[in-house]
């Protein structure tokens, strides 16, 4: 059967971005699944930029041949003060997002059971059996679908605590040698905390080439030309005697918040930010996709449908990120203290622990105690609130739609 007449697959995946592909990789890597018949709908991958992903990873991965450099030792700056991070047994691992597709893809492409449409979706119709992809090149059916598309009206509708992560990041190229290639620069909040979070991060890829990144945390999106600023004025200060080249730049805007990552229907699965691996207090998002595509796997290898990542993670972390998010809103001079400090005097891997949802009770106890507590504990106050009432009007609503 060629390409045209085929409409039913076993699953479609919609968006061939970093959560698409990586599904689809790791099917096609597992003798029991790897047969699946799969349908791809894309229509903007090929034109997004490129763009770098870090993560923080213990032990080896099925991407470790394309990662671009690792670290294991980090340091941070905060006013006149520094420290260094041994971060084993975990290494800071940094990824091109060119690197990734040119790795998968060709892979992807040459396997019969794969199919591919450049198609925008349209809508997904789930009559219990199966799923109706509709798009505005041609109808389809599945399984079930895989939908990394994250709504417009998500973010529109959204009436949370928010923050916006800006940045932008400039390779670079010394001419002398510049930087400990060894040595990341995790945060760097030597600059005006004026109404936002501020910092830099440096990751060095050799003593004359590095990644430098302008990052911001604010509730109001800013003009590029003033992260340029930014990133100007930190290598101004900080590298007066080392001229540098930019290879190239990047640039990027992340909403931070907990957004909902409810599945449409049974078998309409979210993946990626629209599944909920973008962690709302830190933006990180390639280790939850790991995660969730994981967790897919192992569901789609003992024939039952998967879940959303939030479903699956306990529910405290969610509630933690829109703590940490109030208080960086209401008091964003304060955010370079309080990333500085949950750095400075917690161990390192209950740190890293934490900022993946796999810690402990009793880690989290011991973390929390070392912030200033008086300032969290009325934001979790106002947060339970906040939850408390959205509850309530939920109910309500529910039990005025069924009098209807």
């Amino acid at each position: 059967m060629n390409y045209k007449e085929k409409i039913h697959f076993e699953i479609i995946v919609v968006g061939a971005g970093l959560s698409g592909i990586m599904l689809v990789w790791e099917i096609l890597k597992n003798e029991q699944i790897k047969h699946t018949e799969i349908l791809l709908i894309d229509k903007h991958q090929q034109e997004e930029a490129p763009r770098t992903w870090c993560f923080w990873d213990r032990g080896q991965s099925s991407f470790d041949k394309i990662i671009t450099k690792s670290w294991r030792q980090a340091e941070m700056f905060a006013s006149s003060s520094q420290i260094q991070i041994d971060m084993h047994p975990y290494q800071y691992k940094m990824m091109r997002s060119e690197h990734f597709f040119e790795y998968t893809l060709p892979y992807i492409q040459a396997q019969p059971t794969i199919q591919f449409r450049k198609a925008a979706v349209l809508d997904l119709l789930d009559d219990g059996n199966k799923v109706t992809v509709i798009t505005d090149n041609g109808t389809y059916t599945a399984n079930m679908v895989f939908d990394s598309r994250f709504p417009k009206e998500t973010l529109e509708n959204y009436n949370g605590t928010i923050l916006y992560q800006q940045f932008t990041g400039w390779f670079v190229r010394t001419n002398n040698p510049s930087f400990d290639e060894h040595n990341l620069r995790l945060m760097d909040f030597r600059m005006l905390q004026d109404q936002k979070v501020a910092f830099c991060y440096l990751l060095p890829l050799s003593p004359k080439e590095a990644l430098i990144e302008y990052t911001i945390f604010t509730d109001t999106l800013q003009p590029v030309e003033a992260l340029e600023k930014g990133i100007e004025a930190y290598i101004s200060q900080h590298y007066p005697d080392s001229p540098m080249h930019i290879s190239s730049k990047e640039y990027g805007v992340i909403p931070m918040a907990n957004f909902p990552a409810e599945k449409r229907s049974e078998r309409i699965i979210p993946i990626g930010t629209a599944g909920g691996c973008t962690k709302a207090s830190s933006g990180y998002t390639f280790s939850f996709v790991q995660q969730h595509t994981l967790h897919i796997i192992a569901s789609l290898v003992a024939n039952k449908i998967p879940e959303p990542y939030t479903s699956f993670i306990p529910r405290r972390f969610a509630f933690y990120d829109k703590v940490l998010l109030r208080v960086l809103k209401k008091h964003p001079e304060k955010g370079n203290e309080i990333l500085f400090r949950l750095f400075k005097r917690n161990k390192t891997e209950a740190v890293i622990s934490f900022l993946h949802n796999r810690s402990t009770i009793r880690e989290e106890l011991s973390i929390f105690t070392k912030l200033p507590v008086l300032l969290f504990l009325k934001a979790a106050i106002t947060e339970w609130r906040n939850n408390e009432k959205n509850v309530r009007q939920m109910k309500q609503k529910e039990k005025y739609d069924l009098s209807v």
